[in-house]
């Protein structure tokens, strides 16, 4: 649970790549919290996870994987010989990497292919699209499975999950490197307004906003291959649109290229 002194992290990816890595990252550790929880609801939120996931990987994620991997390999290769660069860190970084392109390369077919073989999980995935298509009358033999203890229910969510924790770790490293590339420096939007233009010339990756809770503001983050603005809103008490801010905003700001 976040708490109240901790800044709230806004990421913008710049990138469709980077916004593939935040989705998996998000969709990993959401359905680690519900596989924490032993009621039955848990269980039923990791598995409706676990059909987000076959949404995602519908492309080839392993091979853009791969890519994004060994460009970053070929990066910090070259940094070998800088004088500023600390070698320890740099080997056990580079040799991270090299263990995770290894995973990636052994792990073959299609990360959802036990979901795919699994005549149980596509009874139910059919049916939770549906407003309330997962009741007991409709699904008796998910109900049944529902009820079980909630080791038994997790033999066959570590199997599905398998495939795709796998490839996290990957995912991990990835955006632990960009996230850490450049650090967070003090900023102010006049008027609530912030633009800020990025040299072409870089890999730009992803942009973070951290908001201190307590100025009860978000940051809306428009971001385009040449520059970025921010446009800080008041949500109000949610019930409506959130409002323009006019007022002058202190944020931290980092732009991270990798």
């Amino acid at each position: 649970m976040l708490k109240p002194s901790s800044p709230i992290v806004y990421e913008q990816p710049l990138n469709e790549r980077v916004r593939l890595l935040l989705r998996f990252e998000d969709l990993l550790d959401r359905y680690g919290q519900a596989c924490a929880h032993p009621a039955p609801w848990g269980t039923h939120c990791a598995l409706t996870t676990l059909a987000e996931f076959q949404s995602l990987v519908g492309r080839d994620i392993k091979r853009d994987l791969i890519k994004e991997v060994d460009r970053v390999l070929s990066l910090l290769t070259r940094l070998a010989d800088e004088p500023r660069v600390d070698g320890r860190i740099l080997e056990r970084t580079i040799a991270r990497l090299r263990h995770a392109l290894v995973t990636l390369h052994e792990t073959e077919g299609q990360l959802d292919q036990p979901l795919i073989d699994s005549d149980f999980f596509n009874s139910i995935r059919q049916r939770i699209g549906i407003t309330g298509g997962t009741c007991g009358f409709d699904l008796p033999a998910y109900q049944y499975w529902l009820h079980q203890p909630h080791e038994v229910r997790m033999v066959l969510l570590d199997e599905w999950i398998a495939p795709f924790r796998r490839i996290g770790g990957a995912i991990d490293i990835l955006l632990e490197l960009i996230r850490g590339s450049t650090p967070s420096s003090s900023q102010r939007a006049e008027g609530g307004f912030f633009e800020k233009t990025l040299d072409a010339s870089l890999s730009w990756q992803m942009i973070r906003v951290e908001m201190d809770p307590a100025t009860r503001l978000l940051p809306e983050i428009s971001a385009g291959k040449h520059r970025f603005t921010i446009r800080f809103l008041d949500p109000g008490d949610l019930s409506g649109r959130p409002r323009p801010c006019k007022q002058e905003v202190e944020f931290a700001l980092a732009c991270c290229a990798l």
